[in-house]
């Protein structure tokens, strides 16, 4: 069902409900979790995972059953907001690859159809993945993982980790990598994604991304 109530803690965070409605986000009382469908390049729903609310939840994010059947999204082959946002990544050719669904939700509450993003649920950037970002016509991807550190030396690790998946799309794309770096005037909180904070932080940070080369 598609509850405003129920999905407040998502508006709360800045996800808005035109945004959710056109991602058909809806929620699960019975099971009381928010439904995420993926879907494929052509619309289709390859799969259906979960955001379990309750605090004693095993697992925060889980793929849906649904009568007897596991509904599995095959996060390697497909990329979360793709489907919504070809348009808007063939006319500027640039992509925004960010870790989790609410992050591309995030930046459609805040760019409406000038979202430019999508998500690989993860930190793995498979050949699947990147060809559909070259069927769509993209030249530059800007890598957005969440601030996985709270420190110099833990941004070095985490730096050079981010460094190490970027460096494979260099072969197709121009890339950048979006990073908070100064630890004296930290923009972003620990494991922040870059568009927690809102449009003006997340402009900042682009601003000075790192060239990968």
């Amino acid at each position: 069902t598609f509850d405003p109530t129920a999905l407040r803690c998502w508006t709360e965070e800045g996800i808005s409900i035109n945004t959710m409605f056109y991602y058909r986000i809806t929620y699960d009382p019975i099971n009381n979790c928010i439904i995420i469908p993926q879907y494929d390049e052509d619309g289709a729903i390859v799969g259906v995972r979960g955001r379990f609310l309750d605090e004693d939840a095993v697992d925060k994010y889980k793929p849906i059953t649904y009568n007897g059947v596991l509904l599995n999204c095959p996060t390697n082959s497909t990329l979360y907001g793709y489907y919504q946002n070809k348009r808007a990544l063939n006319i500027t050719k640039t992509c925004v690859i960010f870790e989790g669904e609410k992050s591309v939700l995030k930046m459609d509450s805040i760019y409406d159809k000038n979202n430019i993003s999508v998500a690989v649920c993860g930190q793995n950037i498979t050949r699947e993945q990147i060809q559909l970002l070259i069927n769509i016509g993209v030249s530059n991807v800007v890598l957005a993982f969440d601030a996985d550190y709270r420190n110099y030396d833990e941004f070095g690790v985490v730096y050079e980790k981010y460094r190490q998946i970027g460096l494979p799309l260099t072969t197709y794309f121009n890339v950048t990598i979006v990073v908070d770096d100064d630890m004296n005037n930290r923009l972003l909180g620990y494991k922040d994604s870059p568009i927690d904070r809102g449009a003006e932080v997340f402009n900042k940070l682009m601003r000075k991304r790192k060239v990968l080369r």
